[in-house]
């Protein structure tokens, strides 16, 4: 421990993504951080220019190669990043080193005293800079890992599971866990598969959750609802990145089969790699009754989740995403709102068990489009599932005691 921090490791988070861009992993860094200085940690976060979903950097970060700057009480040091949108592996790897190599000089000129490094994979090849960091300023290393890599690029048709790529990253990963002080998984499935491998190194669950001060129970906001045009409307509402994983093609079918439903809307808010494709199928499928309204501030999403009457966790129809659990889910958990989750695995069996919501299987748009029938006119049922959701994150996954969890953990391996 450094000489200066007597009762609580200083930390150092290395991730590529950090707010104001907004996604899982985002929120999940930004939440442990401001958690851990009100424990009494010192934090910085080492990461890049915000460029994601976009694949541009944001106005007011651009042109710079490095910047300091402070957010609700932690230093966050950026580095510049080759950003890209671009589909192509060959982008997408410059994209990953370009920023792995900068945030090593950085972190390696600016940072001092750090007792704990704790990174994120994917991307998988920030792991060797990470390591070599922690190892030169004598840190702790920590991994925390939110998808199993290359497992997942195989299970999504990404890599063959026999080229020379997929081999070497496969022992890149094994390598980088042995090199681990201690590891954090974001499910349940991922810590016991990485613990099975290296049962030497400590792997503990770190979950998503939810800010239960931001995201709670709340009346419609008459101004958003105005705004958007939802007046009057039964919402069933998405938020998130309008990717491959989502097969949000789903909610455009059971949109389709709701069209003699006059009260029902779908809102989606968001971007990502398909939502102009989305949107142009939408609009070629005559969808007066499903929008796309872009992404939001996420301090605007609050207000507009008190307007939805159930909230949406679509997944595509492949093994690989039975392990997940999208944070999208917790949030919707803190609002007190109905969940239709089109899924298997962890994230249903926490729905279903739960009685949050209805569990639909994944890519059936007809079994959605029942499931909003149902729900259609049933207030009482909604108003239970609602309680329902609202006690589970209370009890379950508020983001505050899952950060002292993850502060006592530092103090165990230093």
């Amino acid at each position: 421990m450094s000489p200066d921090q007597t009762s609580h490791p200083s930390v150092v988070i290395l991730t590529q993504y950090y707010v104001p861009e907004s996604g899982a992993p985002q929120n999940r860094w930004h939440s442990l951080a401001t958690h851990l200085v009100a424990l009494g940690h010192s934090v910085t976060v080492l990461t890049a220019m915000p460029n994601y979903p976009t694949g541009r950097i944001f106005d007011g970060y651009r042109g710079r190669l490095f910047c300091r700057e402070q957010i609700d009480g932690v230093q966050v040091l950026r580095t510049w990043l080759l950003a890209t949108r671009s589909k192509s592996l060959s982008k997408r790897m410059l994209n990953y080193l370009s920023f792995g190599w900068m945030a090593f000089w950085y972190g390696l000129a600016t940072l001092r005293g750090s007792d704990i490094l704790i990174w994120e994979s994917p991307p998988l090849f920030l792991g060797p800079f990470a390591v070599a960091l922690a190892w030169l300023k004598r840190a702790r290393c920590v991994m925390n890992v939110s998808d199993l890599w290359p497992e997942s690029a195989v299970a999504l048709g990404l890599v063959r599971p026999d080229s020379l790529a997929t081999r070497l990253a496969g022992r890149l990963e094994m390598w980088l866990y042995r090199h681990s002080r201690a590891i954090t998984g974001q499910t349940q499935g991922i810590v016991t598969s990485i613990a099975a491998r290296v049962p030497q190194v400590p792997v503990r669950l770190f979950p998503n959750g939810v800010d239960l001060s931001m995201f709670q129970p709340a009346p419609p906001d008459p101004r958003q609802e105005r705004a958007l045009g939802l007046e009057g409307k039964f919402v069933v509402g998405y938020a998130g990145v309008i990717g491959y994983a989502q097969a949000l093609t789903q909610v455009l079918e059971a949109a389709a089969l709701l069209g003699d439903e006059p009260g029902v809307f779908f809102a989606i808010f968001g971007d990502g790699p398909l939502r102009a494709e989305l949107s142009d199928r939408a609009a070629r499928m005559g969808l007066s009754n499903l929008k796309f309204f872009g992404r939001q501030d996420r301090s605007a999403m609050p207000s507009i989740i008190s307007l939805w009457d159930v909230g949406l966790v679509p997944l595509a129809d492949r093994p690989l995403f039975e392990g997940a659990r999208p944070s999208k889910m917790f949030e919707l958990m803190g609002q007190g709102k109905p969940i239709l989750f089109c899924g298997r695995g962890e994230g249903a069996d926490i729905v279903s068990r739960n009685g949050c919501g209805i569990v639909i299987e994944p890519e059936r748009p007809e079994q959605l489009a029942d499931a909003v029938r149902q729900l259609l006119g049933d207030r009482t049922r909604l108003e239970e599932m609602g309680r329902r959701s609202r006690q589970t994150a209370e009890c379950q996954f508020d983001r505050a005691p899952i950060a002292r969890q993850i502060s006592s953990l530092f103090e165990e391996i230093i």
